[in-house]
């Protein structure tokens, strides 16, 4: 068996401090900001939503929810489908 990071055979968190092994792999959502992840999280999971829609389950101005659009678009997790924004993953 391989040794980890502080030369145990398996880490339980407390050993370092230097891991959580509660955490569990990194998601592609981990690193959004805040407006994006409500942004994300007002999208549904089937179909899609116009911005206007995305506005009102967020809970956000438009203009910010365009912003945060672009970036979700730039990385890859929505996409435009001509009738609103959909899931991508």
């Amino acid at each position: 068996m391989p040794l980890g990071h502080a030369g145990h055979r398996t880490c339980t968190g407390s050993c370092c401090g230097l891991c959580d092994p509660g955490r569990g792999r990194d998601r592609p959502t981990d690193m959004l900001t805040d407006d994006e992840k409500r942004v994300h999280d007002a999208i549904p999971g089937q179909g899609s939503a116009t911005i206007t829609e995305i506005s009102f389950a967020a809970g956000l101005d438009v203009g910010i929810v365009r912003a945060a659009l672009a970036g979700l678009e730039i990385a890859g997790l929505i996409a435009g489908d001509g009738a609103g924004w959909r899931l991508a993953i």
